[in-house]
């Protein structure tokens, strides 16, 4: 059981985050939280219970880590997060986080094909893409609060070209290369645009 907002941890932060990403109907499972959100625009509750999280002393770490895990698994709304990226992402690293943006780079699965209830199902280019614009967003944010940010050992992103990733998964189904995949995640980036 988790509890509602106002949120005592992590854990029932990011399940009722992950919930109101998903879907704008979260009032029956988190009625406290969902009125909340009406009364205030919705992302501006998101950084004031981010902040008392942080101001109850809970792991710093634990806290990053959970916010980016949500933010890429819960990509149809979290795209309408992007204007918080920066505010958050600074709380975290002042208050001692170490920023890891590794996976905001690699792929988001390691195999060609799921098993969901006993049956196989074959990875298309879509399911990779999906949830780089919210990666872009990332990126940026990242480029902003950070300096020290360092893209150079993903790619060589000033001879990697751009393209629409959603023209390109509606192209390529399930045979792409890694270019086309790092061409895609520059597009949705302003920061990785800046390289050429």
């Amino acid at each position: 059981m988790t509890t509602d907002y106002p949120f005592q941890n992590w854990n029932d932060y990011y399940k009722g985050l992950e919930l109101a990403l998903y879907t704008e109907n979260f009032d029956n499972m988190y009625p406290e939280y969902h009125k909340a959100a009406q009364v205030m625009a919705e992302v501006d509750i998101d950084v004031r219970i981010i902040r008392s999280l942080l101001e109850k002393g809970l792991d710093v770490q634990e806290g990053y880590d959970g916010f980016i895990k949500t933010i890429l698994e819960g990509d149809r709304y979290s795209t309408e997060y992007n204007d918080i990226f920066p505010e958050v992402l600074s709380m975290f690293i002042s208050k001692g986080a170490v920023p890891n943006i590794d996976i905001l780079f690699s792929k988001n699965f390691t195999t060609d094909h799921i098993e969901i209830l006993e049956r196989s199902y074959r990875l298309s280019f879509k399911d990779e893409v999906a949830n780089y614009p919210v990666r872009g967003y990332l990126i940026d944010a990242f480029a902003e609060v950070y300096p020290e940010l360092d893209v150079s050992k993903y790619a060589d992103w000033s001879s990697i070209g751009e393209k629409d990733w959603y023209e390109t998964y509606t192209q390529i189904v399930y045979d792409w290369t890694e270019n086309e995949r790092l061409m895609c995640l520059k597009y949705c980036s302003e920061h990785l645009k800046g390289f050429g």
